[in-house]
């Protein structure tokens, strides 16, 4: 009986997968706008982008997308779109982590607000891409959450250098917890130049910029990278330079490989 429950979830997952897939196919007929108006997003039930967001904004935002990405997936909030960029704007919009410069909220509360955004940053990048697809279509706001994402990691080491040097019992607490938030950075580094190898599946343009994302956020991290951990983002970036037909990007890897070996 338990195998025959195990085939027929396979079967319906296998059947949506199936579905979702006939309806990007279908849809795709070019990268136009295609995107909801503000008075229909706000009518679904996205809340007001006029003000920061906090986690119950994100969760009913993610519910009101996911239910646009699976019956019209084309009709997601777009990136600069006059229909529908203020939503991705505030998505992705830097202001909602304000909370963590407020000296007035203790420490480890910040510690546990802003681990949260690391759940909203895979939220971001499950609603706008698709394993189904072998090119993507949401890629300028793929590129501009990989981004966002790379803010999130840099908020979590500035407040975990804070935290390390506080006394406070509380904060104390999740001190030994910071060579983990290390080792989640470099992953999430490894992950983006990964990225960068689909040539095919982004412009150049989009990934000359999230490699000025990536090289900015190395520069400002350098001081505490292990050997190790400079070894394997060499590695990486090694890969992207043999890979890549553009110079600027190569360019500026030679540069940070070299500041990297010193």
């Amino acid at each position: 009986m338990k195998h025959g429950f195990k085939n027929l979830k396979t079967g319906n997952l296998f059947l949506i997968f199936s579905v979702t897939l006939l309806i990007f196919s279908a849809c795709n007929t070019g990268n136009k706008d295609k995107s909801y108006g503000m008075k229909e997003l706000h009518e679904m039930g996205i809340p007001n982008t006029n003000k920061i967001w906090t986690g119950k904004e994100y969760r009913k935002t993610y519910s009101v997308l996911m239910k646009i990405k699976t019956n019209e997936p084309y009709r997601l909030p777009r990136k600069g779109s006059k229909k529908s960029g203020e939503v991705f704007d505030r998505l992705t919009n830097r202001e909602n982590m304000a909370f963590i410069k407020n000296d007035t909220i203790p420490l480890y509360v910040r510690a546990e607000a802003i681990l949260r955004f690391l759940g909203t940053y895979d939220d971001i990048v499950d609603i706008y891409s698709n394993i189904l697809m072998k090119k993507q279509y949401y890629t300028p706001e793929l590129i501009e959450t990989y981004l966002f994402g790379l803010d999130i990691m840099q908020e979590m080491l500035i407040l975990g250098e804070k935290i390390n040097q506080s006394t406070n019992p509380d904060d104390v607490a999740f001190q030994e917890g910071f060579p983990t938030i290390q080792n989640f950075y470099i992953s999430m580094l490894e992950k983006d130049l990964k990225i960068q190898l689909n040539s095919a599946e982004y412009s150049p343009k989009e990934l000359e910029t999230l490699c000025e994302g990536i090289s900015a956020s190395v520069k400002k991290n350098v001081s505490w990278l292990s050997p190790e951990q400079k070894k394997k983002l060499i590695t990486n970036m090694q890969t992207v330079v043999d890979s890549t037909s553009s110079e600027k990007i190569s360019a500026e890897y030679k540069k940070l490989i070299a500041s990297l070996e010193e």
